[in-house]
């Protein structure tokens, strides 16, 4: 889920907003998995 949600923001560009939308999650969700690839890539 976090790969998918990470590569949906930075191919695709949409907001956390949609890519919750489009995954059925909230958008505390996507930006708890976003941070989380964050730091495994910077990490």
């Amino acid at each position: 889920m976090t790969r998918s949600i990470f590569i949906l923001n930075r191919i695709e560009d949409p907001t956390c907003s949609q890519v919750a939308t489009r995954l059925g999650i909230s958008d505390g969700s996507v930006q708890k998995h976003l941070s989380k690839a964050l730091l495994h890539v910077t990490g």
